[in-house]
């Protein structure tokens, strides 16, 4: 069975923080698995909004599809929850307006890497505020469990997997639970491209550099879609 298709069109995205005088080169991997590459430090500055109006406007984006069980409905809700706490007074940076192109132009697959403290988590909890805000149902999952309800029950959906093979280290036990369901995801899109019919599922993976590193080699097939390289 083939893997995704991992041609890689590279773009140099530049982004300057004039209030922080910070400046930081990120290369983007135009993949059919697309990675994202944050490096330096975080650039995403609080804004001046009313939290309590913006939260309320946050909760009134929800898709207003019924789950279709309690346990999907409780893994929606704790979502939304994290979403609102990760996002709010937070301003939007380019990176998020980046990779919701990419996925809107059809990416399935986007890596969040870099380094600790650059952003990496509250990126990709805006990037699924900005999912939500076009009606998709959004899930950060953090069990196998919540990985396979929703994929088994949910026909479009972004799923959120966020240093579920280590935090701060390589957790081998960790790995070696997750890697089966990183590579039914990568294989469900290989699928999807080899019958023409779209793939419902678009992750999110957002993991350390140095931990993508010491598992590039076991990543086998899929190591080019996951890591853009």
């Amino acid at each position: 069975m083939s893997s995704v298709n991992t041609e890689q069109r590279v773009t140099n995205i530049l982004i300057n923080n004039p209030q922080l005088n910070l400046t930081k080169k990120t290369e983007v991997a135009n993949l059919t698995a697309h990675n994202v590459s944050m490096g330096g430090q975080q650039v995403i500055q609080p804004s001046t909004s009313s939290d309590g109006a913006e939260s309320q406007q946050k909760t009134q984006n929800r898709p207003t599809k019924t789950p279709k069980d309690s346990e999907i409905q409780s893994i929606t809700d704790a979502t939304v929850s994290e979403i609102n706490t990760w996002t709010s007074g937070m301003i939007k940076i380019q990176f998020v307006d980046d990779i919701v192109k990419k996925i809107d132009a059809g990416q399935k697959w986007i890596t969040v890497t870099g380094n600790g403290g650059d952003g990496k988590t509250t990126v990709a909890y805006m990037v699924l505020e900005e999912m939500m805000k076009q009606g998709k149902e959004v899930f950060r999952v953090k069990t196998v469990e919540d990985y396979y309800t929703i994929t088994k029950n949910t026909d479009q959906c972004v799923i959120m997997m966020n240093d579920v093979i280590g935090a701060f280290a390589l957790d081998n036990l960790a790995f070696s639970t997750w890697k089966p369901v990183i590579f039914d995801a990568m294989e469900k899109m290989s699928k999807s491209e080899e019958s023409g019919q779209p793939c419902g599922v678009i992750c999110v993976f957002v993991q350390r550099l140095n931990i993508l590193k010491e598992v590039e080699f076991s990543l086998e097939k899929h190591k080019s879609s996951i890591l853009g390289s």
